[in-house]
């Protein structure tokens, strides 16, 4: 019988060789190979490795395993079967990474549809919608300002200094905006015409009061597009 057929097979007493790595150097083990029984899982290793570490500060932390770079989701003989390059006598390197919980967010900012983009200046975030809209908030979460910037959902925003934005839509424009703080308003100040349809991202290159930026769009007519950022009138 081929050895991989051996493996596929193998009888529920099976075990494998492995050895356990990590980068984090001071919850590392000795490199030894262990044999371990092919019905280990994720449970399981990080009893194993906990046992090895019951000298250490922290032994009770969680892991994420990778085997061979992949991460280990059941039973190790149900990874190893997916593969063809682990054998019988395959030593089978397990990494180990310390596992956390998934964030939670500390602010909702809710919407009326999909949010397509997200830019942060200092205490200010741009966030575009498919609502057709810009809207403008604080770091706290607090919406000052909605601003209905186009006839088509809102693709892609950016920040081109403290003052001023650009906003790109499937509608084919690119508008940009100027915003007064102490009135909390904005004025159009361009619409940059020209792709032929929707546009997907924005790039800025220089941004900075005064500079000389400028700006890159890109768009499913497979073009890109090189737009003056400084407003008329500007030094």
């Amino acid at each position: 019988m081929p050895e991989k057929a051996k493996i596929l097979d193998s009888a529920p007493d099976q075990e494998f060789q492995i050895k356990l790595c990590t980068k984090l150097e001071s919850l590392s083990v000795a490199d030894t190979t262990f044999n371990v029984p092919s019905s280990i899982n994720s449970s399981g290793l990080n009893t194993l490795v906990q046992g090895l570490l019951e000298h250490v500060e922290g032994k009770s932390l969680e892991f994420e395993w990778l085997c061979l770079g992949e991460l280990l989701r059941g039973k190790l003989a149900e990874h190893v079967s997916k593969r063809n390059d682990i054998t019988a006598e395959t030593v089978i390197e397990l990494e180990y990474i310390e596992k956390n919980l998934p964030p939670e967010p500390q602010i909702s900012a809710n919407h009326d549809d999909w949010v397509s983009s997200v830019a942060v200046l200092d205490n200010l975030v741009l966030t575009g919608c498919y609502d057709n809209t810009v809207n403008l908030w604080t770091l706290e979460g607090q919406k000052t300002l909605v601003i209905p910037s186009h006839s088509g959902p809102v693709k892609a925003v950016a920040w081109l200094d403290s003052e001023t934005f650009v906003s790109a839509s499937h509608d084919q424009t690119v508008n940009m905006f100027q915003w007064n703080k102490e009135t909390n308003s904005v004025e159009g100040v361009n619409t940059c015409r020209g792709h032929e349809r929707s546009v997907e991202c924005v790039a800025v290159w220089g941004g900075g009061e005064g500079s000389n930026r400028v700006f890159a769009t890109g768009s499913f007519d497979n073009t890109v597009k090189l737009w003056g950022g400084r407003l008329v009138g500007e030094e």
